[in-house]
C-alpha cells in the first residue's frame, strides 16, 4: 500500500510515502467515451506523473540515505468515468531523494514534488 500524502510533522518518510506533483490538468473525457493506454501514459508522462519519488528514509544499521523511485511502465485502456490502472516498477536508491527537500503547498500542510 501507498501512503499517497506525507503530512509536515506528523508523518515519518518511509519507502512507501510517495510523493505526488501538483497536476494543472485533469485526466478527463465524456463520460462513457474510450480512452487508449497511450492516452493515459502521455497525460501522465506530461502532467510529470511518470516518475514518483519518497523522500528520503533510514535504513537500520545503515547511516546512508533511500529512497524509492517508480517509474511508469504501461496503463490499461478504459472509460472516461470508470477506475483505470497505470503500472509502476519501484527501485531503491542511495543518496538524496529529489523531494528531499519538499514545498509545502498552501495551508494544507502537504507535501508536493515540483
Amino acid at each position: 500500500m501507498i501512503n499517497y500524502i506525507f503530512y509536515v510533522g506528523t508523518t515519518t518518510a518511509a519507502s512507501d510515502t510517495v510523493v505526488f506533483p501538483l497536476v494543472s490538468a485533469t485526466f478527463s473525457g465524456t463520460k462513457d467515451a474510450s480512452f487508449t493506454a497511450g492516452d493515459l501514459v502521455a497525460y501522465l508522462t506530461t502532467s510529470k506523473l511518470n516518475v514518483l519519488d519518497t523522500p528520503n528514509y533510514n535504513k537500520a544499521g545503515s547511516s546512508d540515505k533511500y529512497y524509492t523511485e517508480y517509474t511508469l511502465v504501461s496503463a490499461l485502456p478504459g472509460t472516461y468515468g470508470t477506475t483505470t490502472k497505470a503500472f509502476y516498477v519501484a527501485s531503491e536508491k542511495t543518496g538524496n531523494s529529489p523531494v528531499s527537500t519538499p514545498v509545502v503547498s498552501g495551508t494544507t500542510g502537504y507535501y508536493t514534488n515540483k
